[in-house]
């Protein structure tokens, strides 16, 4: 429940240019990405490239996939801009696609690597509960 309403504030809250200089400011100060890749993404961002963004292979993808899958508040707050540029994107497109293909559904994937090592750990937790997965340090604890 409370990340439903989290969702719908991030996406209801206006962004204004300011957001991308507090947000490459704050990738600065954590060491989120190169330099070089912060500097361009200030530069360069605008809120019809948010797709290209977050697919360029640059610290975005795994930023923002980090910060929601840990709930890292922080994070999410300083990319709520980018979070609702990417949301009102794949928005227009689906309408585009809906338009265009008279309510037919599409299917998107997107994935995700996952070590042999961390594979082989899953494996070995079958039956049990997993408490607690991260990325991070590679590692998860296993609950019986």
């Amino acid at each position: 429940m409370y990340t439903q309403i989290f969702k719908e504030i991030i996406l209801d809250i206006g962004h204004g240019k300011q957001a991308i200089k507090e947000f490459t400011s704050y990738c600065r100060q954590n060491n989120f990405g190169s330099p070089i890749n912060i500097d361009r993404f200030e530069k360069e961002y605008h809120a019809q490239s948010a797709i290209w963004w977050y697919t360029y292979p640059s610290f975005i993808f795994s930023m923002l996939n980090y910060a929601l899958r840990s709930m890292e508040s922080d994070t999410i707050i300083n990319m709520g801009f980018f979070i609702h540029d990417l949301h009102l994107q794949i928005y227009q497109l689906h309408q585009q696609q809906f338009d265009t293909d008279h309510a037919k559904s599409f299917t998107v994937y997107r994935g995700q690597g996952l070590s042999k090592a961390n594979f082989q750990k899953l494996q070995r937790t079958n039956g049990c509960l997993m408490g607690e997965i991260s990325t991070r340090n590679g590692g998860f604890t296993a609950l019986s």
